[in-house]
């Protein structure tokens, strides 16, 4: 066989070779072409790692515009200029002189601030054969370091003449035996660290400005003492949040010291269950993440179970009177983080996704009911969706795209999920997204960045306790060092029956 070259000359291949030199081009052609694709993932992953590094957090997304109204289908030539014509308008407006306008003054400081009042009087000599008028009064908010007191109870004995016996007062319940640290003196410790992110070496700091000197390791007994006081109540506040029928789930990481692990730290997780219904969120710390976590926690469950999607939830799809849904914002972040490697496919979806968000904003605009909020979204939102779901599938068999690429994962990671994104829509009282238990999380992973890990399993399991209850109190608007004083003074004398009382959503002091 001859083959012509650029320059004229012949050269003389054997059917052979020339099958061979075939053969070579498609493979070098294939993999040209998974070079293509490989490079233009690395770029990918580098701008994607340059705007963890550099780049603004945001998702913040504008949607594709409608080409339809942009580009109308007419000649601009044809249509003729407008006759112009001046016409004179008055009008007449209210001016706002500068003795009419509103002050600015300052807004009232809180009326349930105690007052001290401090009276200042001009020098006696110049009020000679004056009288008192009215006073002008101003006000400073000022600050007074915290201040600790010592509670002595006494206890009068009493006998009779006698001698028979003595009487005394029982001595009302203590949260720690024997202890000298009371209820709100640990609550102040306990919220401390947890709402305000403070470690214990840093509240010691705090106590020695102040002439109290403790030690980090007393102050961890007593949070030990005190989770096992509250025991109880954590217990009732997991089956009352499971006990609502519809639980967000999620997880983080935190960190845990062990003895088989010396000059390491072990990775553990804190699971995180909220109702949103009921207002009620727990945690429960484990050392590993696996189904069997999970099916523990939920063995008795029945009702909806809202997660992103991770596979350790999936076994939960075949129980018996378990409806699964899935997160938005979990499915949005894969396409928003596609965005610069297929732009156009990437946007089509992030613009659907805005359009049935858009719909949820009104929900919470308009404060819908339930059932209006159902129609709204069998109305506007299911034909999205349906929409989305038809071009999903269609882009699941294109061969063209990547499985490894960044929009085909994005499609590997939402195409099994697409019955459980949808079924929010069935009911009003589902949310679209895990949002929520997110935002639940966020003063847990504050707090890890400051105290960095964990002592123990058990004490990551008392850390669970406490992020619990505060976070309910968050959920209910309680302020938890309140409510954790109280709790601590009033639970040892509580009925069973009436522990339920002092959960952060019916706890009134």
């Amino acid at each position: 066989m001859q083959i012509d070259t650029e320059n004229s000359s012949t050269i003389t291949i054997s059917l052979a070779e020339f099958d061979i030199l075939k053969r070579e081009n498609r493979e070098l052609k294939v993999q040209n072409t998974e070079l293509k694709a490989d490079l233009a993932y690395l770029r990918f992953q580098m701008e994607k790692l340059q705007k963890m590094l550099f780049a603004s957090k945001g998702e913040r997304f504008i949607g594709i515009p409608d080409t339809a109204q942009l580009f109308l289908d007419f000649d601009i030539e044809t249509i003729p200029a407008p006759e112009i014509t001046t016409e004179e308008v008055t009008y007449t407006r209210n001016k706002i002189t500068k003795k009419d306008k509103p002050s600015h003054s300052r807004m009232p400081l809180p009326a349930h601030l105690p007052r001290i009042i401090q009276e200042i009087e001009p020098p006696a000599e110049e009020i000679i054969g004056m009288k008192r008028i009215a006073p002008v009064i101003s006000e400073t908010l000022e600050y007074k370091e915290a201040e600790l007191y010592v509670l002595q109870t006494v206890r009068w004995k009493y006998a009779p003449e006698n001698g028979d016996c003595v009487v005394i007062a029982p001595l009302p319940s203590q949260v720690i035996p024997r202890g000298n640290a009371g209820p709100t003196l640990l609550a102040y410790l306990l919220v401390s660290k947890m709402v305000d992110h403070l470690p214990f070496y840093r509240l010691v700091q705090i106590l020695k400005r102040v002439g109290i000197h403790l030690a980090e390791s007393t102050i961890n007994d007593w949070m030990a003492k005190v989770c096992r006081l509250i025991d109880p109540l954590y217990e009732l506040l997991k089956k009352e949040a499971l006990d609502s029928g519809y639980v967000q789930s999620d997880d983080t990481i935190h960190k845990v010291l062990t003895h088989d692990k010396p000059g390491a730290s072990h990775r553990g997780y804190m699971m995180a269950y909220l109702a949103p219904l009921a207002k009620l969120l727990f945690f429960d710390y484990q050392p590993n993440r696996n189904r069997q976590v999970v099916h523990e926690i939920l063995q008795d469950y029945e009702g909806v179970v809202q997660t992103d999607g991770l596979n350790i939830y999936d076994n939960l799809a075949d129980r018996t009177g378990i409806i699964l849904l899935a997160c938005w914002a979990h499915a949005r972040r894969k396409f928003f983080d596609a965005k610069g490697y297929d732009p156009e496919r990437a946007e089509q979806m992030l613009t659907w996704i805005q359009q049935i968000y858009d719909i949820e904003r009104r929900v919470k605009d308009e404060a819908l009911s339930i059932e209006e909020t159902y129609a709204l979204r069998q109305k506007e939102s299911k034909p999205v969706l349906e929409k989305m779901h038809t071009w999903l599938v269609d882009q699941g068999g294109n061969p063209m795209i990547l499985p490894s690429s960044p929009i085909g994962k994005a499609l590997n990671y939402i195409l099994p999920l697409c019955e459980r994104l949808t079924r929010y829509v069935a009911d009003g009282r589902y949310l679209i997204d895990n949002n929520p238990i997110e935002n639940s999380i966020r003063p847990l992973v504050l707090g890890r960045k400051n105290y960095l890990f964990a002592g123990s399993h058990e004490g990551a399991k008392r850390l669970a306790m406490i992020y619990s209850f505060t976070g309910s109190c968050k959920l209910n608007g309680v302020n938890p060092q309140t409510w954790l004083a109280d709790v601590l003074s009033r639970i040892q004398d509580t009925k069973q029956s009436k522990l339920i009382n002092l959960l952060p959503d019916r706890w009134c002091k």
